[in-house]
């Protein structure tokens, strides 16, 4: 699959089809990482969205309106994103069920409301536009119909499933699944609840901050539409 991917952009030069993919791949990104949370850990996460968007518009603010480098936009974007779910994660930590959903899903509308209520520093209900675009040497990542881009977003993409692969199989991975499987066994074997449930959000908050970072300088706008 990754090699179909890898050789797309060598067999067709459509700019249709390379923003789509582009997109897609992004999207599989922000999919992949949710199956942390909301498919071993079994915690009906919401806020994911939020995540994506947050470092998106994290992104845009430092680098257009403060002057960062577009280079630090990915670390910037993991930043927020991780600081984010921290904030959402605090409330949750021994709820669950609908009061989960309920928690993580309004943290989305929050940050919309915030958004749209700080015109100045967001762009309100118009967003934020001219983000500048990642460039080496005089290259755009622009330029030949996005292809810097596209392979960004695919690295990006082998990364998170690479990450997520190893998460499966590894001893805190065994935790998450273990409090979803059966809590109350799992905390009287010693399984800290709240740590790890704290370590899966922020875990899989890293990658839809990277993506966010890379969506905002790709389309070069962040709006309120990332929130749904």
């Amino acid at each position: 699959f990754f090699l179909v991917l890898l050789l797309l952009p060598l067999v067709n030069g459509d700019s249709y089809v390379r923003h789509v993919s582009i997109i897609a791949i992004m999207y599989a990104v922000l999919v992949s990482s949710w199956n942390i949370s909301l498919g071993y850990g079994g915690v009906f996460n919401f806020a994911h969205m939020a995540f994506f968007a947050v470092g998106a518009y994290a992104t845009g603010i430092l680098t257009k309106t403060f002057g960062f480098s577009p280079w630090l936009g990915i670390p910037i974007g993991i930043a927020a994103s991780v600081a984010a779910s921290v904030i959402v994660c605090l409330p949750v930590l021994r709820l669950k069920g609908i009061y989960v959903i309920l928690v993580t899903f309004a943290f989305g509308q929050l940050c919309l409301q915030i958004v749209l209520n700080q015109r100045d520093l967001t762009g309100g209900n118009f967003g934020l536009v001219s983000i500048p675009p990642l460039a080496v040497d005089g290259f755009s990542f622009r330029d030949h119909q996005n292809i810097g881009y596209y392979y960004l977003a695919l690295a990006i993409l082998a990364i998170t499933v690479a990450a997520v692969s190893w998460f499966a199989s590894s001893r805190f991975g065994w935790r998450v699944v273990a409090l979803r499987d059966n809590e109350p066994y799992a905390i009287s074997r010693g399984v800290p609840l709240a740590r790890t449930r704290l370590a899966t959000f922020a875990f899989s908050a890293i990658f839809p901050g990277a993506i966010g970072a890379v969506y905002a300088q790709y389309v070069r706008s962040a709006s309120p539409d990332m929130f749904g």
